[in-house]
Parts: C-alpha cells; structure tokens; sequence
C-alpha cells in the first residue's frame, strides 16, 4: 500500500511539474509573440526640403499653381486646379512611369476631418503628357493636378511609404496672390516695353525726319551752287564777247596807217 501511495505522488508531482512547463512555456511563447508584433518597422524613407526619396523612388516637387477654370492648364475643367509639377526617379528594376511613381507615394487632402482623397484633374502641362516606363536610374519630368474643393482652404499633400513619412501642405490663398502678383509684375513689365518700343519708333521717325531735312537742305545748297556757277559762266562768256567787240572796233595799226594815207 505503501508503494501505491508513493507512486501515486510521484504520478500527481510530474503531472503538476508538466503542467508547469507547458504552462511557462505558453506564456514564454506568448510574450515572444506580442513583443514581436509590437516591433516597430524600421523607416527607410524621408520626406525633407520637398523631396521624399525610398528604396525605389525618388520624388521632387518642383512648382505649384492654382489654375483657374479656362486657363491654360485647365482649358476644360469644371473646378479650380492645384498642379504641381515635379521629378520622378526610378531607384529599382520595377516598370515604373512618373504618374505611377507619384499616385504610389502621395495623396491629396483639402478637408482635414475627411479622409476622401482630391480627384486629379487632367495633367496640366501638354508637354509631359505622355506617360512612359523611366529606365533604372533615370529621371524624367511629371506634372499632376488635383480639383480644389474651394479655394481657401489649404490643401495637405501626404507622403506615405508604408506609413506616413511626412506632409506637405499648400496655402492655397497664398499660392494665388503669388500668382497674381506674377501676371500684374508681366503685364507691368509688357506696358514698360511697350512704351520703350514707342518711345524708340518716336525717336527712329524724329531722326528720319531730321535726315530727310538735312538731305533737303544739302540739295537746296547744291542747286544754288550750280546756279552760281551757271551765272558765273555767263558773265564769262559775255565778258568774252565784249572783248571780242571791242577787238573788232578797235583797227590794227596798218588800217590806221592806210586811212590816214588816203
């Protein structure tokens, strides 16, 4: 009986050192795994001086416009346009275009309690229309435009790589007055030549006409001396005949002789 009890604490001891085992063991297993989900990614893109760059692409943001409905940019739109043009390069062996390599990185917000994404509008630069694949290592040009809610509200461009790497945001309000400080400071620039383009036309007919009244003059002078010298001609020519007159009145003087003799 005795060898019975003690086998059968042996029996309740290993079973409770098994069941603590595995217990640990699951709780080991457990904290291994929560400390492994909670591990942060490690961030290998940056978004600084508005560029953003990651193991794949490398993104410049160049200009920014806001163009109005009917202007060039924005010839059929129905809304106000943010565009912004940029440089696009392919850091990687993936077939990548310079609209893919933008809409793969940035979205566009204008309502920051929304999450619904601006709609692009239609490129607004003709000349980077065409969308083709950008060779490993080379850069080419891009241009996007997004349709503005309205044109107050700022509008926040954000990078996302995984997670978001940084924000970029654009004050529309001010973005217009810069532009229309750029068309007056043109069309400032256009009247001053304009009036400098006159003021030389002015200056051009005034010299021609002094010219054309100093060539008039001149002939005037020529002719009067041409006139001079037909007048001394003739003085020449009948001082000439006088002398000539005068040589025949006057008789030699062997006819002298003879009349006195007769």
């Amino acid at each position: 009986m005795k060898k019975i009890a003690m086998c059968g604490v042996t029996l309740a001891l290993l079973v409770g050192l098994a069941g603590c085992g595995h217990e640990k063991a699951a709780q080991q297993a457990s904290h291994s795994q929560s400390t492994t989900s909670v591990k942060p990614k490690k961030v290998t893109a940056t978004f600084e001086n508005n560029e953003i760059k990651t193991s794949a692409l490398k993104l410049k943001l160049t200009k920014s416009k806001v163009i109005p409905v009917g202007e060039v940019g924005n010839e059929n739109g129905t809304k106000p346009v943010l565009a912004i043009w940029f440089s696009a390069t392919n850091l990687s062996n993936n077939k990548v275009t310079a609209r893919s390599a933008w809409t793969t990185i940035f979205a566009a917000y204008q309502k920051q309690a929304s999450n619904k994404q601006l709609k692009f509008g239609a490129v607004p630069d003709a000349a980077l229309k065409d969308n083709f694949n950008i060779p490993k290592g080379q850069t080419t040009k891009g241009a996007v435009a997004y349709e503005l809610v309205d044109q107050q509200t700022s509008v926040t461009l954000k990078a996302v790589a995984a997670q978001t790497v940084g924000n970029k945001i654009f004050d529309v309000k001010t973005v217009l007055a810069a532009a229309a400080s750029s068309s007056a400071a043109a069309e400032s620039e256009s009247a001053a030549s304009a009036s400098s383009a006159a003021q030389a036309a002015a200056d051009a007919e005034s010299a021609a006409a002094a010219s054309a009244a100093s060539d008039s003059e001149s002939d005037t002078n020529a002719q009067s001396s041409t006139s001079a010298d037909a007048t001394a001609d003739g003085m020449t020519g009948a001082t000439g005949e006088n002398q000539v007159t005068a040589d025949q009145q006057a008789p030699t003087g062997a006819a002298a002789g003879a009349s006195d003799a007769y």
